[in-house]
């Protein structure tokens, strides 16, 4: 998928993550809701990507695994907090019963047309690597 490579071009060493979604569905709403955030976008997603997914691309043997993989931990915890404050929730949801409510993906993909492409393309492009520097300060 994507745009055709040039045969006589060496491999790029970026990757690009691209999301499309419709308007309507719930990743639509979060692709606008992110568009229009007053952040740097590169910054603001490869901070998510990176804490989300980091200590999964690390070799539990490497030395600075433990650190980053607290560092990552931490960062969702704190997102979690700020999820549960914003929706008004308990901030101990371990201890909550678990209600029949509707799961996330099933959420997701009942707004999904059978028809429709997906919404997650992986392609090789060169982009900005601002937002990654970050990571240098432990240790990547």
């Amino acid at each position: 998928m994507g745009r055709p490579k040039n045969k006589n071009s060496p491999p790029s060493a970026y990757k690009n993550l691209q999301l499309r979604a419709q308007d309507n569905t719930s990743l639509g709403k979060i692709i606008t809701y992110i568009q229009n955030y007053p952040s740097n976008t590169q910054t603001l997603m490869s901070g998510v990507v990176e804490a989300w997914f980091l200590p999964f691309t690390i070799d539990f043997n490497d030395p600075n695994f433990r650190e980053i993989a607290i560092h990552c931990a931490r960062t969702c915890e704190a997102r979690a907090a700020t999820i549960r404050e914003y929706a008004g929730l308990d901030q101990n949801l371990s201890q909550q019963p678990q209600t029949n409510s509707v799961s996330i993906s099933e959420f997701t993909s009942s707004e999904k047309k059978a028809d429709s492409k997906p919404d997650l393309l992986l392609e090789e492009e060169e982009i900005d690597t601002e937002g990654f520097d970050h990571m240098d300060d432990i240790g990547i």
